[in-house]
């Protein structure tokens, strides 16, 4: 069994233990997941987690007390730099039920990341700020 698996095609087929070519494809989302982010609400009324690609990109949104985690797409990003540090906003879709249920904007500059949800409903804005004391980037959600 070799370790190159340069001669694959498809990133996420790999020689298991015995040397058979599997397919983790069917698994993807589960392992695309690189690390979570917390945000507490800056009113303090809610707590929401997201989770990340490897290439920075958010996957899903979970908020405290909800059983399961909304699908994000992202729509655009763009950068600029203002100071000291470089500022991106990404835009993403959230999806529920294969439908658009509300859009996210996610700043980040710095260590300091931010979210901006527009519900869908009736349009009303609810804004987070990254919690430093629950792990950020971490393997885990916080809740």
């Amino acid at each position: 069994m070799t370790n190159d698996l340069s001669q694959y095609n498809n990133d996420w087929k790999a020689e298991n233990i015995f040397g058979a070519l599997v397919d983790y494809s069917a698994i993807k989302d589960v392992q695309d997941v690189h690390h979570y982010i917390c945000f507490n609400g800056d009113d303090n009324s809610m707590v929401i987690w997201v989770s990340y690609s490897r290439e920075e990109k958010a996957l899903e949104v979970k908020y405290k007390g909800q059983d399961k985690a909304m699908q994000l797409v992202h729509t655009k990003g763009d950068s600029r730099f203002p100071g000291a540090y470089v500022v991106s906003d990404d835009y993403y879709k959230e999806m529920v039920d294969g439908k658009e249920n509300g859009q996210y904007k996610i700043t980040k500059s710095g260590n300091w990341v931010y979210v901006e949800y527009r519900r869908g409903t009736d349009g009303k804005i609810f804004k987070f700020t990254i919690d430093h004391n629950a792990n950020p980037y971490g393997k885990a959600p916080c809740f």
